[in-house]
């Protein structure tokens, strides 16, 4: 609510999450990076003016980064392998349930 009336708010963004990815905080450890977004993912352009006069967020900077976001999902493999180990509670994880571990 507070960064949406700043004063410095200069775009808001809305990303649906199928139109985007993410990238797993854990990705270092896992043999995935990519992971589905579960929710819609708001996005706040806050600058001040001198930063807007020396950044300009134009209509080709938006398509730049919802493409960027846009290339963030999952591979086919890497949606079957959460599925198949069970892993988190979202329904691209194959209906939840705790996460089992590796098998060994």
């Amino acid at each position: 609510k507070e960064m949406s009336s700043s004063s410095f708010l200069r775009k808001r963004l809305l990303v649906a999450r199928g139109d985007h990815g993410f990238c797993d905080g854990a990705q270092h450890q896992r043999r995935d990076r990519y992971r589905e977004s579960p929710y819609d993912s708001a996005i706040f352009i806050l600058q001040t003016s001198s930063a807007r006069e020396t950044w300009v967020f134009t209509d080709d900077t938006e398509r730049e980064l919802r493409a960027a976001m846009a290339e963030a999902h999952p591979t086919p493999g890497a949606k079957l392998r959460r599925k198949l180990e069970g892993r988190g509670l979202a329904d691209a994880d194959g209906g939840g349930g705790v996460y089992k571990g590796k098998k060994r």
